[in-house]
């Protein structure tokens, strides 16, 4: 998985910074339970598949992106949420500090709007299947 690569293109990107999307408020599935900014992401990577064909190789693998947010209105949530999706499908062999090359990803849709009852906010999300590779010359 390109965790690395996908962190960094979200962070480093201004449009989402300018939407307050920082370093600060994106957060791995739970590694969180009380976040006070608003809004804020959360990145859960999910179930990874097989490469049809070929023994030993992992295939593309489910990442969903939760958009939070304190206001009673999803335009910031719907306006973070297509950024999202533009940054990451548009984004092509992208190295990671982790040693995984995000190879591309592939925008399979959004939720309806929805609350959350834990963090207290109202939510939405998109999911991507990402493929990645190891980066060439990495341990």
């Amino acid at each position: 998985m390109s965790r690395a690569a996908v962190y960094s293109l979200l962070v480093g990107d201004t449009e989402l910074s300018a939407l307050g999307i920082t370093a600060s408020t994106i957060f791995a599935s739970n590694a969180v339970d009380t976040v006070t900014a608003s809004p804020f992401l959360v990145l859960r990577w999910e179930e990874q598949t097989a490469r049809w064909g070929i023994a030993n190789q992992r295939g593309k693998q489910l990442l969903t992106v939760w958009a939070h947010d304190r206001t009673g209105d999803y335009s910031r949530i719907n306006a973070i949420l297509k950024r999202v999706e533009t940054i990451l499908t548009l984004a092509l062999h992208v190295p990671g500090t982790d040693g995984m090359t995000l190879t591309q990803c592939e925008w399979r849709g959004e939720s309806s709007d929805l609350y959350d009852d834990g963090f207290k906010t109202i939510t939405r999300n998109s999911a991507y299947d990402v493929v990645s590779r190891q980066t060439e010359g990495a341990a």
